[in-house]
């Protein structure tokens, strides 16, 4: 899994986002980001309140098809 750091559009309250991505996802945007493994994955969605899973490269149901 890819985390992605964003940086959304100056608007009050935003700030940075990760998004997290299934490697080669076109939906990246080429932010500057880490490797994770699956379960640091899972953990920063369910934790983190800046995280998020990408919908267009299924790394969301990868996530949450793995939660036990």
């Amino acid at each position: 899994m890819i985390g992605e750091r964003i940086q959304p559009r100056p608007r009050p309250g935003s700030g940075l986002t990760l998004r997290i991505h299934q490697p080669g996802c076109k939906a990246s945007t080429g932010g500057k980001g880490c490797t994770l493994t699956t379960e640091q994955a899972r953990w920063m969605i369910t934790h983190d309140p800046i995280a998020s899973a990408c919908d267009v490269c299924t790394a969301h149901k990868t996530l949450a098809g793995s939660k036990r």
